[in-house]
């Protein structure tokens, strides 16, 4: 029964280590996309600063914290969860 259980959750381990590794590869894509917004958002906080503008200042600050923040939690949490799963699955296959 066990053995039967194993070859039906081996496609669905399959499936869930591809959808891991697209994940893990469009991370590292979207890391570099941000990169360049950071660099785009700093220029504009080092010309806010030497203009005196501070009230765009403080919204492209707003806007390079919550850039990080959506790249921090949709990103990364997302990407370790579907690693995890496969880990388990893995584990329970091979066992």
């Amino acid at each position: 029964m066990k053995f039967l259980l194993k070859v039906i959750v081996f496609p669905i381990w399959i499936t869930v280590k591809l959808i891991s590794m697209i994940g893990n590869l469009l991370t590292h894509c979207a890391c570099f996309v941000f990169n360049l917004l950071f660099l785009c958002i700093a220029l504009g906080v080092v010309m806010s600063i030497a203009q005196g503008l501070w009230t765009t200042l403080f919204i492209l600050l707003g806007m390079g914290i919550a850039a990080f923040l959506v790249l921090l939690v949709f990103a990364f949490v997302a990407t370790e969860f579907w690693v995890m799963l496969s880990d388990g699955l893995k584990k329970f296959i091979f066992s």
